[in-house]
């Protein structure tokens, strides 16, 4: 009975996260996010983060990813951390987009294939805090279109610069400091060694 038990759990399917800290996040050669060092008061706690501005333009950043050989192909879930680079009034808006492209051995790295894309928006709760905004209005990337599990994914993470709530509220009109993206995914079974 045991043994079955064990093979079953091995055959379901659970969900992995993944998480890319910002130093792992390369600033877009197009309108680049900034990227700074930022040390709290009192705690003393320093970050490395990414700086998506607050105005002029919508500012970009990329990662990738190579999923494990039990991956399941299929959705793929974000969360991005982040805080108020000042202080700004609470219930501000900021608003995170971006998208996943799959690549397999032998495919053009020159496409853009943007197979799905995610929103995630979020309010200001209060300064110096961590605000943790999950994709909330696409936020399902599916990528049962590929072939091969174990696959690269390249993501791309930006922030709209003036997005003001889905009321016409206030966009948040300070930078947006990421310290980085948690992803999250489900795997089948056991990898296979290579």
């Amino acid at each position: 009975v045991l043994a079955d038990l064990k093979s079953y759990i091995k055959a379901g399917s659970e969900y992995r996260t993944l998480w890319v800290p910002a130093e792992e996040i390369i600033p877009a050669t197009t309108n680049p996010a900034g990227t700074a060092t930022v040390q709290y008061a009192t705690s003393n706690d320093a970050y490395f983060v990414l700086l998506y501005d607050s105005a002029v333009t919508n500012e970009n950043a990329d990662f990738a990813v190579a999923f494990p050989g039990n991956w399941d192909r299929g959705q793929v879930k974000l969360r991005i951390y982040w805080s108020p680079a000042a202080a700004v009034a609470v219930g501000t808006y900021v608003r995170f987009y971006g998208d996943g492209s799959p690549f397999g051995d032998g495919d053009n790295l020159t496409d853009n294939v943007n197979l799905d894309s995610f929103i995630a928006d979020d309010q200001v709760i209060g300064d110096n805090l961590l605000h943790i905004a999950e994709a909330n209005v696409l936020p399902v990337m599916d990528f049962t279109a590929l072939a091969l599990s174990g696959d690269m994914v390249h993501f791309s993470l930006s922030r709209i610069y003036n997005y003001a709530g889905p009321l016409g509220g206030q966009h948040m009109p300070v930078d947006a400091r990421v310290f980085g993206v948690l992803i999250q995914y489900q795997v089948t079974g056991v990898a296979s060694a290579w």
